[in-house]
């Protein structure tokens, strides 16, 4: 793209998609080796803690405790009724029944598994495609799980589809992360709807205009749960459900403070952060959605917040329903995505001024940590000095590193200042990729040009 009047004329490539489409991506490997390193970490706790204290069996257990009421609806519609006890919503017309404010949240389904013999069972994979490793099996007859909307297609022409599997007994294979909700991938042939969508609060109107959400200091949301997809064809609703720090509905009916704004590049970006705690958490199931015209990441900000980022939509509109934990989002797509991406790095997003380059964009790197370099018409690394909001490291020189604000819960932010006033007229590129990857890629490429 050409900056009018700047010193630095831009141009970026966005034909470059997930490379390959369906393989996992390293950061998927590394944050599942992340997880089971801290579960045996806690399991050599554990034994060392019962060894010191002598061992021996409880004599009484717990059982588990059960919701009094089922799914949170996300097209739950009318207002809040408060008693003396506690707020509930009323029931819902197409996920299920409401919840009751202050019971665990447990989402509502939306698909069943079909097509698979009654002596057979359905495989959910923690990364799309038959190769990911075994989270859990599904008999024919289960109908309960929740499809977020994202799809990943892979080598052999199969399509994959996130899901949450609600139903609390299924046996997992392989739990994710603790304390997080039960997720996979599984492959799209084998699942249908439970019934037909409809829009949340009876309509889908992305003209009503982006506001913003003053939240009661009060607010005890800690969590977020669930990022859900619809698409009504000319309208598609984002669903953002959030929850109290042990998953439960806070007692409240508002939300904390949300911002709704449309970035520079025509990204619409809703910044949420807890009045409380200044934290929000952030679950597998709310990380990401790609779909086919539509990319939702969750991203963590500069000062802890969370940023939900949406590419592709032409026009949008928000709702916000304290009393069941949600943001709609009404999104009429049709917008260049115009993002590239690797396996861990989506940017680079372009600024520019007579003196600098400014690159910003988001990564899931292993610890937080990018590589970088600045390279001339004939592959040469250049020296540029750069700068960073987050962290940069061997700044100076041609080849340096830079930082991100997470790289476990969510995607990192990263950003990228470069004084270009020393370089020649002509040609160059900045590549960065995961830390220790630069070499071999894979990279994204952000190309300049100096008149």
């Amino acid at each position: 793209m050409s900056m009018g009047g700047a010193y630095a004329d831009l141009d970026i490539n966005v034909d470059v998609d997930w490379e390959p489409r369906g393989v996992p991506r390293a950061s998927d490997w590394c944050h599942l080796l992340e997880v089971v390193m801290r579960r045996v970490a806690i399991a050599v706790f554990v034994a060392l803690v019962v060894v010191a204290c002598g061992g021996g069996t409880s004599e009484t257990t717990v059982a588990p405790s059960t919701p009094s009421t089922t799914a949170a609806p996300p097209n739950t519609t009318g207002s809040t009724t408060t008693t003396a006890a506690a707020a509930t919503v009323p029931a819902g017309t197409a996920f299920g029944d409401a919840i009751t404010v202050g019971e665990p949240i447990q989402l509502a389904s939306t698909h069943r598994v079909v097509n698979v013999p009654d002596d057979d069972v359905l495989n959910v994979r923690l990364l799309p495609g038959a190769g990911g490793p075994l989270a859990a099996e599904l008999d024919p007859a289960y109908s309960t799980f929740r499809f977020t909307g994202e799809t990943r297609a892979v080598g052999d022409g199969g399509n994959w589809a996130k899901v949450v599997l609600s139903d609390p007994a299924v046996q997992l294979v392989f739990d994710p992360e603790d304390y997080q909700l039960p997720w996979g991938w599984l492959n799209a042939f084998y699942m249908d709807p439970l019934e037909e969508w409809a829009p949340v609060n009876g309509s889908c109107n992305p003209s009503g205009g982006l506001t913003d959400h003053a939240g009661d200091p009060s607010s005890t949301y800690g969590q977020l749960i669930d990022l859900l997809l619809i698409d009504f064809g000319t309208c598609t609703q984002l669903v953002v459900t959030l929850a109290e720090e042990n998953g439960q509905q806070p007692l409240g009916t508002t939300l904390p403070d949300v911002t709704a704004t449309v970035l520079p590049s025509g990204i619409v970006r809703l910044e949420v952060l807890p009045p409380t705690s200044g934290w929000l958490q952030v679950l597998w199931p709310a990380t990401e959605i790609i779909s086919t015209d539509l990319e939702v990441y969750t991203v963590r900000g500069l000062n802890g917040e969370v940023w939900i980022d949406i590419h592709g939509a032409s026009q949008a509109s928000v709702e916000y329903l304290g009393g069941q934990g949600q943001i709609v989002v009404h999104i009429a797509d049709g917008a260049p995505v115009g993002t590239e991406k690797d396996d861990s790095v989506v940017g680079a997003f372009y600024e520019a001024t007579a003196a600098t380059v400014h690159l910003w964009g988001y990564a899931r790197p292993f610890e937080a940590n990018l590589s970088v370099r600045v390279l001339d018409a004939t592959d040469t690394v250049v020296a540029v000095p750069a700068t960073s909001d987050v962290a940069v490291y061997g700044a100076g020189s041609g080849a340096f590193g830079i930082g991100t604000t997470d790289w476990f819960e969510t995607w990192g932010w990263w950003d990228l200042q470069l004084d270009v006033t020393g370089l020649a007229a002509g040609d160059y590129t900045v590549a960065i990729a995961d830390d220790g990857a630069l070499e071999d890629g894979p990279f994204v490429e952000a190309p300049f040009t100096i008149p």
